[in-house]
């Protein structure tokens, strides 16, 4: 489906804006005073760098789809900033903070610029932002989420992880990369994503996958491991619901809970991951297990290995890079309590896997580049402290990854 619509978030992703906080917080709400307006032009024309976007890149945007803004800056501000850089932009809406009830990270502005235009459906709209709350605004809308990276500071700070984090649909670099990406948002989803979308696709030259650095609780003790992920699984909230709705990967996570056989695109997906990562990319012997199930439960992702290793068998993932399978790498002892089924909270899941989880067979650790495959990664506390095991237990490197990221609401 074509994209109809792209709503632009406004400050730090259409122009760079920080030096304006000045002007956009409550006090920059109700009428327009002359001296405020001129206080606020002088302030904009200070800064010789402030366009991210140029006017004839928003026009070129426009062609065959509309243009609009969402911001949660109020509309005094927002109309004079573009006015200001912007004057022959085609905006279709301009939704301020004034305009809903609830501005980002509600959806309410995204269904407000829907009905002004006439838009039936929701996947037919992009949410274009640099922040955490233009992503989670999208998908509570259940429209496309596309992360702005362009303007970001160097070096990132805390805003920018957190954005990371939510694993938005499109991943950009400035308005030339998402004029490219637009025509076909598809082909920039996750690799998992894309493999289940489009099953021809060549995953080795599309093959995204995001990195998230997950911490241990500092009430616990201190220590993190980064955390490949391939998808997302839209968590069951129902400020969710719209986009759950229509994700391919959250239902097939639901629906092959209790699988002993998974889908021929999961294992193509992981082919690519591990074709495209760091040991095997440098041609070191890799050692490939999962997090284990725990005593009582079905060794689900044993048996994934277990697919991945005949496809292997039967066609090299690399031809240069010997690969072996080690599905009992680990093991978690007695006692191990379900995440999910007890409802653990944050720490509570950190606690249970550092006293449960186990290197059962260090021989196959001691010297050698490790990856390690999970499911879902919700808090990241079983890579985590596989990690941190196998490292303790002579591993040369450990690469974590996961098929999925958790998505919640907030």
């Amino acid at each position: 489906m074509a994209l109809e619509l792209l709503l632009f978030d406004l400050d730090n992703t259409l122009v760079r804006s920080t030096d304006l906080d000045p002007f956009r917080g409550a006090e920059g709400t109700g009428p327009r005073t002359p001296a405020r307006i001129q206080a606020l032009t002088r302030a904009i024309r200070a800064n010789s760098d402030r366009l991210h976007y140029t006017e004839d890149d928003l026009i070129a945007l426009a062609q065959g789809r509309r243009i609009g803004v969402f911001t949660r800056s109020p509309s005094a501000y927002a109309a004079t900033l573009l006015a200001e850089c912007f004057p022959r932009a085609p905006w279709s809406c301009v939704i301020a903070y004034e305009d809903v009830r609830h501005t980002k990270p509600y959806p309410d502005g995204v269904w407000l610029a829907m009905q002004k235009l006439g838009i039936q459906d929701v996947r037919s709209v992009a949410v274009v932002g640099d922040e955490k709350a233009d992503v989670i605004a999208a998908y509570r809308a259940g429209c496309w989420a596309i992360l702005d990276q362009g303007a970001w500071p160097q070096p990132w700070t805390s805003p920018q992880y957190n954005a990371v984090e939510r694993v938005a649909d499109v991943i950009v670099n400035g308005p030339a990369d998402l004029r490219r990406k637009i025509a076909d948002p598809i082909s920039s989803l996750p690799v998992l994503e894309l493999a289940g979308e489009r099953p021809g696709a060549n995953l080795l030259a599309s093959c995204r996958y995001d990195a998230i650095n997950h911490f241990i609780p500092n009430s616990i003790e201190r220590g993190s491991a980064w955390v490949h992920v391939l998808g997302r699984s839209f968590s069951d909230y129902r400020d969710l619901d719209h986009r759950r709705n229509w994700h391919r990967l959250s239902q097939e996570i639901a629906d092959l809970k209790d699988a002993q056989q998974f889908p021929g695109h999961w294992v193509n997906a992981l082919r690519a991951y591990l074709h495209h990562c760091w040991p095997v990319h440098h041609l070191e012997p890799t050692v490939v297990s999962v997090i284990p199930f725990k005593p009582g439960r079905q060794p689900r992702l044993e048996r994934l290995l277990n697919q991945l290793q005949a496809s292997d068998a039967a066609v090299d993932i690399h031809p240069l890079t010997p690969i072996s399978f080690v599905p009992d790498l680990l093991r978690y002892t007695n006692g191990a309590r379900s995440h999910h089924g007890e409802h653990l909270t944050r720490e509570e899941r950190f606690i249970n896997v550092r006293d449960h989880l186990q290197v059962a067979r260090p021989d196959q650790a001691r010297g050698k580049n490790v990856v390690v495959i999970d499911d879902v990664a919700t808090t990241g506390a079983s890579l985590v402290y596989a990690a941190k095991y196998l490292k303790a237990a002579g591993a040369s490197k450990v690469e974590c990854v996961a098929l999925a990221k958790a998505i919640g609401p907030e």
